[in-house]
């Protein structure tokens, strides 16, 4: 054996001495750490963007999972706070476990095992607002009917309809009463109405404001043009030196709610 292969098999052994001698100190978690923290910050990016390519099914559902239990909760919060349309036991218990749902599911994209993985949460939320922005725009329903829902909100905010959708929300048709009682009723056609959006019906006697009441149009209502009732009950005095069926003193229109 020559002394060049003898003086490689020296170096190994001794390679191999130093290395038991530092397992033996720091250990394996040690010399794996000590390697790691050694790696340039640029290698480790690499690594990092070679993680953020693995795609994750599980992780596009949990994403999903997260913008629906948000957007349950945001619409039955609405509800339940604003509207005050849905039972307050139902709609609480609905309202907190969507919240405690998206908190989970949060928990568990921040863990290791999906945090570098894709699709991330802001590609997914995003596309799907595209998505959902061109059905609307298409005139796909229910998408376009929410879409012209938050105009006419926006512009019952702004007090002028939000001057994208003219003319009238409904017409008054007939006004009349019931024998036998002291209800005056209405009938509207929609003209310009969003169906499931809250509007305020007033009623006018000699032109001052007497009453008000909180009005929505069904979607046959709207698409159909069908005529809407809609009664005020008034007080046995009212009709006190009014010949019968003369009502000309009241009269009603549909205005925007400004807490629609």
């Amino acid at each position: 054996m020559s002394r060049q292969n003898q003086g490689a098999d020296y170096d190994r052994i001794k390679g191999l001495v130093a290395l038991k001698e530092r397992v033996e100190i720091h250990g394996v978690g040690g010399l794996i750490a000590k390697a790691v923290h050694r790696t340039r910050p640029t290698e480790r990016v690499i690594l990092y963007n070679k993680k953020m390519r693995n795609f994750s099914a599980k992780k596009l559902l949990l994403d999903l999972l997260v913008i629906a239990c948000f957007g349950i909760a945001g619409w039955i919060g609405y509800r339940l706070f604003v509207l005050h349309t849905v039972s307050s036991l139902i709609g609480s218990v609905i309202f907190i476990a969507s919240l405690g749902v998206s908190a989970w599911a949060i928990s568990v994209l921040r863990g290791h095992k999906y945090r570098w993985n894709a699709p991330s949460f802001p590609l997914v939320f995003f596309c799907l607002l595209g998505l959902v922005l061109i059905l609307a725009f298409a005139g796909l329903q229910p998408f376009a009917g929410y879409k012209d829902a938050l105009i006419t909100r926006a512009g019952a905010i702004w007090g002028t309809n939000g001057g994208l959708i003219p003319g009238d929300i409904a017409t008054v048709e007939s006004k009349g009463f019931y024998l036998g009682s002291y209800d005056i009723w209405f009938t509207l056609r929609p003209q310009n109405a969003v169906p499931g959006v809250s509007y305020v019906m007033e009623l006018y006697e000699r032109g001052r404001l007497r009453d008000t009441k909180l009005i929505r149009f069904s979607d046959d209502e709207v698409r159909l043009g069908r005529v809407k009732e809609v009664t005020f009950q008034l007080e046995e005095a009212d009709f006190t030196g009014l010949s019968i069926g003369d009502l000309s003193i009241f009269s009603a229109k549909v205005v925007p709610s400004s807490g629609s």
